[in-house]
């Protein structure tokens, strides 16, 4: 028996942008920005900017399949499948997808509602910023799950290079709480001569050149601030007395 010829080729799917087109139509039905898409894909372990999500929407690169999988549950995409079926036109798939809005309104087969909040997040990548931008307005709403954003979270960043690796990496997502002194052993963000960093915080006795600056009006010596990178390819930073430094936040997650 001669086999029914295949409906769906691979090669035309990508010479009409089938993946990019649906994923561009969807965060449009959902309302969201590149940016906010971005940030509800971090908790999932997909960091990807919103340049790289454009690029996936134009075409000119595709997700893997582990990374569609995580599109797909953000952007409520219920089987990516129907995109590639022949036997529907434009007309169809808006019956099916009204049909499929009356059963969710019907209460009996509505799936979870997720809570979303909308967190600050600064136009300023952590290690390559000025350190004043808490100052500024300069910040997107991202609109993510409250479940994924810990509690007493004030605003977003995201990691800029490789000095925080293994645990924190290059456009990642992280949380922070605004906090003018943290402890040493916490992780957070400072400015330190006008420039941001992502480090955890330490303490050490000043040496013999810097110890006077640390002696304050009752004669009690202080400690003196370290800037630790997890990668050991990076120097600490030690405050030094001539140094403008403030902390800006402690990083939660």
């Amino acid at each position: 028996m001669e086999r029914e010829a295949a409906t769906f080729r691979i090669d035309e799917a990508r010479e009409r942008n089938l993946i990019g087109r649906m994923l561009a139509d969807a965060r449009a039905a959902a309302g969201l920005s590149l940016t906010e898409l971005a940030g509800m894909l971090a908790p999932y372990g997909l960091a990807i900017t919103k340049s790289g999500l454009s690029r996936w929407e134009r075409g000119e690169r595709t997700p893997t399949a582990y990374q569609m999988l995580a599109l797909c549950r953000v952007l409520r995409i219920r089987n990516p499948l129907d995109m590639y079926a022949e036997d529907l036109n434009d007309a169809g798939l808006r019956l099916l997808a009204a049909y499929r809005d009356r059963l969710a309104a019907s209460g009996r087969y509505r799936p979870d509602t997720i809570e979303l909040v909308d967190v600050r997040l600064y136009d300023v990548a952590v290690s390559a910023g000025t350190g004043s931008f808490l100052d500024s307005a300069d910040y997107e709403l991202l609109r993510v799950p409250a479940a994924t954003v810990p509690a007493g979270t004030d605003y977003a960043l995201r990691v800029s290079g490789s000095s925080m690796e293994p645990v924190y990496r290059d456009g990642q997502l992280v949380w922070v709480q605004e906090a003018e002194r943290l402890r040493p052993g916490e992780v957070g963000v400072f400015s330190l001569d006008g420039e941001s960093f992502l480090k955890l915080y330490q303490e050490r006795d000043p040496d013999e050149a810097d110890a006077e600056a640390y002696i304050d009006a009752e004669n009690v010596l202080h400690r003196q601030p370290v800037l630790i990178s997890f990668n050991p390819a990076f120097a600490p930073r030690v405050v030094r007395p001539d140094n403008y430094f403030r902390v800006l936040g402690r990083v939660l997650r």
